[in-house]
Order: structure tokens, then C-alpha cells, then sequence
């Protein structure tokens, strides 16, 4: 719903209108890839969003936003990384990535040169977050394992 956010010219009815934007996906990524909106960028300042952001870890289905001609039940993705960013402003601050290792799906958190297993109920949904990948379920990732 436009709403708050303005409305749109008709141009059938030559004014403005409230209205709603719906956009169809015409396909999935194997590797879903969302930037969370954290940063106000208005003509006076680039303030930080601090709002709790909840975001689906194990299920995520997109099957409601591609186009319903190419619907599928198995369009599900898991959560596999989630980058955050502490600070106030868009250029400082300090981030931090939790992701989860594919071959044992324990998650860990990489904080520059330290890295350690964690909780993924206690710390992956936070009010840091920024960054979220997901990976299809019924896609494969290749992992080179060559050095």
C-alpha cells in the first residue's frame, strides 16, 4: 500500500491515487542475496535504523511474490549468512559476519581475526543486521574444497 509514502498518477484518470505495488518475480536465484534498508539517507543525515528486523532462518518461501504461472511449493530457502553492522552512521562503524558451515550447519561468527561457534536462536535474528544470504534447498552449492 502506497499510503503514507504518496500516491501514484493515473494516467487513465488523469490524477492521483492511492495504490499498491505488487512486483512478480519471473525467477529464483539458487543464492538469494537482501540488503537490509538500515541507513536513512535524507538530505540532512544518514541516521541508523535500529529497528528489529525478524527474518524467516529455515523457511523462507517465496512462492507469494513469483509471478503465479510459475509457482512452485519447493521455491524455499534457508538462511546461510547474515552480515551485521554495529555503529551509528553508514561510513564507521564495525561489522561482523554469523554463517553457517554446510557441512555440519553449525553457525559461527567471524569478527575480524576471531572466529567462534554459536547459538543461531540467540544471536542470528538481531538489530544489527544488514546483509542476509539464503540458499535455495532443493539447489546444491558447489564447495571447492581445493586449495
Amino acid at each position: 500500500d502506497i499510503g503514507n509514502h504518496g500516491q501514484w498518477y493515473c494516467q487513465h484518470c488523469d490524477k492521483l491515487r492511492h495504490a499498491k505495488k505488487k512486483i512478480y518475480l519471473l525467477e529464483v536465484p539458487s543464492v538469494l542475496i537482501l540488503q537490509l534498508k538500515r541507513f536513512n539517507n535524507d538530505l540532512r543525515s544518514f541516521s541508523k535504523i535500529d529497528t528489529l528486523i525478524e527474518y524467516d532462518l529455515d523457511d523462507l518461501d517465496l512462492n507469494t511474490y513469483v509471478v503465479p504461472s510459475r509457482q512452485d511449493k519447493s521455491i524455499r530457502y534457508k538462511l546461510t549468512a547474515v552480515s551485521n553492522h554495529w555503529g551509528r552512521f553508514i561510513d564507521g562503524g564495525h561489522f561482523a559476519t554469523y554463517a553457517k558451515l554446510p557441512t555440519t550447519q553449525d553457525w559461527y561468527k567471524y569478527n575480524d581475526d576471531r572466529v567462534g561457534k554459536m547459538d543461531k536462536s540467540i544471536h542470528v535474528n538481531n538489530y544489527s543486521a544488514y546483509t542476509l544470504v539464503y540458499q535455495q534447498e532443493k539447489k546444491d552449492l558447489i564447495i571447492d574444497t581445493a586449495v
